[in-house]
């Protein structure tokens, strides 16, 4: 199995394309139909000149309907928390 997100998803489009992916509110969408979507936008996105390992930020608007916070005394153990560098893992 891949540990890449892009390079799993394309593993399950290949090898189970016709296995749900996502299920939301507008229907559902298969592996295929889900890698189909991620590949016009990586096209996309490099007609823009964004390129693979570019870092992007993107801005979700989703209401949140219930909201929890729990208190961490340290996030070092994690490879992405050593130092504090939040989900990047980078300063």
């Amino acid at each position: 199995m891949p540990s890449r997100m892009g390079d799993a998803l394309r593993w399950y489009a290949t090898y189970t394309p016709t296995t749900t992916a996502i299920i939301s509110a507008e229907g559902e969408q298969s592996y295929a139909q889900l890698w189909s979507r991620v590949r016009r936008l990586a096209h996309s996105l490099t007609r823009l000149g964004i390129n693979p390992g570019d870092r992007i930020a993107q801005m979700v608007f989703v209401p949140v309907v219930q909201v929890g916070f729990e208190v961490v005394e340290d996030f070092s153990a994690t490879p992405r928390g050593a130092g504090g560098f939040g989900s990047s893992g980078h300063s």
